[in-house]
């Protein structure tokens, strides 16, 4: 898309911003239920999705849901009258759920919250999981007698202080390391950033609810993949579960091989690392059993590690075959073991 093109999307945005402000009604909801505004999204989101540079998370599987997807962007943008295309670069994608920047959510929130000036931080002196921060702002000046009090909530959430500053008309948040951090490794390496961005997040969903409503942060969405984890049931090894693949094919057979010792659960690496030994110490039909399970449409590994189980299978029957002790497993793709050594 030429940035002539980028420029009047821009404008667009703006005069539909501008068109549902004099109506006196919420920018984003004015728009979905006029004909004539949708329809000026719908070309916005056209237009940005047929942009090379639209973030990956957008393209959809066809044109009509790059569109959809850019859609859901353009909207979002309308309410916080930014820049569409500055806010989809702030968007990502985790587990199905759309989710904007903390950076974002924090220009947002000192745009639209109608504060006399930008929420500020103030921290305390303490480290590790006790390091925390107030993030405050007001309609009005803030008090110079308001200070003290701050400094003695964010040093031990002080309930009497947070009491008097909200008399003072003085909206705070306090936020811990403690009661944020998830396993982003920004929390280590720079929990004032992260103490920041989440605090502001969560002022706004006390304070003004109605900027950031519906909106997930990377705070949310964090918390989102922690719980599914530990929802998760515990991963069968892979080990495990060849040794019930290969029962499975064998059952019902005159002799059948005893189930080889379940490994404890392993790294994924070790995994990987257990599957090649596996394949390097088999006969032929282990060799073959094992391509298979692994390489086969139902294999329980990703296509980066099947392609490498593939080429040890390979490898292997060639090794085999070479010495005798094969005459040449057929691979699903037509290759022989002995053309797969070559």
């Amino acid at each position: 898309m030429s940035t002539a093109d980028m420029v009047a999307t821009n404008q667009e945005t703006t005069a539909i911003a501008k068109s549902t402000a004099s109506a006196g009604a919420p920018n984003a909801a004015a728009a979905m239920f006029d004909h004539g505004m949708f329809s000026q999204m719908q070309r916005i989101a056209t237009a940005m999705g047929r942009s090379s540079l639209v973030p990956a998370h957008l393209k959809g599987k066809t044109a009509e849901e790059t569109i959809g997807n850019c859609l859901r962007v353009v909207n979002q943008a309308l309410r916080w009258e930014f820049d569409p295309f500055a806010v989809a670069d702030e968007s990502y994608v985790v587990r199905g759920k759309l989710g904007y920047q903390g950076k974002l959510v924090a220009a947002v929130v000192n745009a639209r919250a109608k504060l006399k000036s930008k929420l500020q931080p103030l921290y305390n002196e303490e480290s590790g999981d006790k390091f925390a921060v107030v993030i405050y702002g007001s309609d009005g000046d803030v008090p110079r007698d308001a200070f003290p009090l701050l400094r003695a909530y964010a040093k031990s959430e002080d309930r009497k202080a947070l009491a008097d500053l909200t008399e003072m008309g003085v909206k705070c948040v306090r936020l811990s390391v403690a009661q944020g951090k998830t396993d982003n490794q920004m929390w280590k390496s720079d929990p004032e950033q992260k103490l920041f961005y989440s605090g502001v997040t969560k002022w706004a969903r006390r304070h003004s609810p109605e900027v950031i409503m519906g909106v997930l942060t990377d705070s949310d969405l964090e918390t989102i993949v922690l719980d599914a984890q530990a929802m998760a049931p515990a991963p069968t090894s892979s080990m495990e579960a060849l040794t019930q693949r290969l029962e499975q094919q064998t059952e019902g057979e005159e002799e059948s091989a005893e189930p080889e010792a379940a490994a404890d659960e392993p790294h994924a690496v070790s995994d990987l690392e257990e599957i090649r030994q596996e394949i390097l110490e088999a006969d032929a039909e282990k060799v073959s059993k094992l391509y298979d399970f692994y390489v086969g449409p139902n294999g329980p590994l990703g296509p980066a590690d099947t392609s490498q189980v593939s080429a040890w299978c390979k490898s292997r029957s060639a090794e085999l075959a070479k010495a005798g002790k094969s005459s040449g497993v057929l691979f699903d793709d037509g290759m022989s073991a002995t053309e797969a050594g070559m």
